[in-house]
């Protein structure tokens, strides 16, 4: 009796420390940033636009509408550790796009053409930026080699749809291609990790989907894969190595949403996007039960993917 009693002492504390907020929406200014504290740390892409939001997740921001926009569609964002540059792709005309916390426009990186990601690499010294297979750098060029991505035996229509590295300049992305297969071409989607040596891939995990005319192309196809691909910290890993976090993504003519939740854990946090559409914190301890009873979460008003990026300490 004694134990059941603790039981729903623990469950009350629980369902009383759980938070709830909803985002609101709307221009800041910056001397309302700074009275109101609380950092934006995390960025956010949706076919609204681009969001920021405070690392305890209470306070939202919009500071890249889509409302204009032709085809606006949620694409990845990149958020400075330095916390005052956001990235983001034009869903019009696929190319990087450099703004403020404020949304004022820095840089418009018109040459890189067909972007599918970007990131922030030497603090904000370099924006990398992942399109046409090939990777580009905006500022500070990193050290990797030439033969970055491996393209599966016999596959064509190969595309990189995701990249992250990280700070030992280890790789992960996700790619999609076709296969030939006699008058009809397999369709695959993969994902990669190579640790320090780009051009030996040291674990890869291959996924058949269906098959198609041998005329269809990647480009042409109306049901494909996309993926979000992010390191997290060697602690999180049995390896002692950065673990990756992997997300596919489902796109048809009628949808486009997320297949499989994804966590991304750093600084005893978890940060999950959730399949319907919601963003969830937890403080988190390696490997343990001791869960501080304290959770925060967001929940959006569509059900499209979004897209989201951290910086350090969120």
């Amino acid at each position: 009796m004694k134990k059941q009693f603790i039981l729903l002492v623990v469950m009350a504390l629980l369902l009383h420390n759980c938070q709830k907020y909803e985002a609101q929406y709307g221009i800041e200014t910056a001397e309302e940033t700074v009275l109101g504290g609380n950092t934006y740390e995390i960025a956010y892409c949706t076919e609204e636009g681009v969001f920021l939001l405070t690392g305890n997740m209470k306070r939202a921001k919009k500071v890249v509408s889509f409302a204009n926009k032709l085809y606006p569609e949620a694409k990845h964002v990149a958020l400075s550790i330095k916390k005052d540059r956001v990235a983001y792709i034009d869903p019009d005309t696929r190319t990087p796009v450099i703004v403020d916390t404020m949304g004022n426009v820095l840089e418009e990186l018109t040459q890189y053409t067909n972007t599918n990601d970007l990131g922030w690499h030497n603090g904000d010294r370099t924006l990398y930026i992942l399109a046409n297979n090939q990777v580009h750098f905006y500022g500070e060029a990193l050290s990797l080699p030439n033969a970055l991505f491996v393209q599966p035996p016999s596959s064509y229509d190969y595309e990189v749809t995701s990249l992250d590295i990280n700070d030992d300049l280890d790789v992960a992305y996700g790619a999609i291609y076709y296969k030939a297969s006699g008058s009809y071409r397999n369709w695959y989607y993969s994902y990669h990790y190579n640790y320090k040596a780009p051009n030996k891939t040291d674990e890869s995990h291959v996924n058949s989907y269906g098959s198609y005319h041998f005329f269809q192309n990647v480009g042409a196809d109306t049901k494909r894969f996309y993926h979000t691909i992010r390191f997290s910290e060697p602690e999180y890993s049995y390896t002692n190595r950065d673990a990756v976090v992997i997300v596919y993504g489902l796109r048809t003519q009628s949808e486009e949403r997320f297949d499989r939740d994804y966590i991304l854990r750093k600084n005893n946090f978890e940060l999950s996007v959730r399949a319907e559409g919601s963003l969830f914190k937890k403080p988190f301890q390696n490997y343990s039960n001791n869960f501080i009873a304290t959770i925060w979460s967001i929940d959006l008003d569509y059900d499209e993917p979004m897209y989201v990026d951290w910086a350090i300490g969120f």
